[in-house]
């Protein structure tokens, strides 16, 4: 995982985040969780290492985006610090508009989080994250249709990497 870095530029980046968080802004209905993202700034985001690890996973977290945080764990970058985390990948404003701009490409943690009632069941974690920052608890009826663009059908950001021994 070392030996590889990320290709485009920090402003590349972010404009390429930019354009994802648009085309989310441009959708008439949007998912309960594309005006939340509170769990992205609440929790922190620890999974194996092997995640970030392109030859041992096909859709790996991408590398530089994260750090280490212990023996054979990463977290995203972001997510560490006690006071105020804020994930890396998400892009916008919470409680307004986001998305996470590597959904195709996130960590099992973030896979296996789920709000509350989207699956019919309540989270009181989901519940918890959203109070830090002012907003309501979701509810049964903030799922009034599925006609909405859910994120995994936004399409991904490309991240080139290469082996580092071929970089600058």
């Amino acid at each position: 995982m070392d030996q590889f870095f990320n290709l485009h530029s920090p402003p590349e980046k972010l404009r390429r985040q930019n354009q994802r968080v648009a085309a989310v802004e441009a959708s008439p209905q949007i998912h309960p969780c594309q005006r939340c993202g509170a769990c992205c700034g609440y929790f922190r985001v620890e999974f194996d290492a092997w995640e970030a690890d392109p030859r041992q996973n096909e859709n790996s977290v991408p590398a530089e985006l994260a750090e280490r945080a212990g023996e054979g764990k990463l977290c995203m970058i972001g997510t560490n610090v006690k006071s105020r985390p804020k994930c890396i990948a998400l892009g916008g404003r919470i409680g307004e508009r986001v998305m996470c701009t590597i959904y195709q490409n996130r960590s099992t943690p973030c896979r296996d989080f789920h709000p509350s009632f989207e699956e019919g069941k309540h989270n009181a974690r989901c519940d918890e994250a959203r109070r830090r920052y002012g907003l309501k608890p979701l509810r049964p009826a903030d799922y009034p249709t599925r006609d909405f663009p859910t994120p995994a059908e936004i399409p991904a950001a490309p991240h080139a990497e290469v082996p580092a021994s071929q970089g600058p």
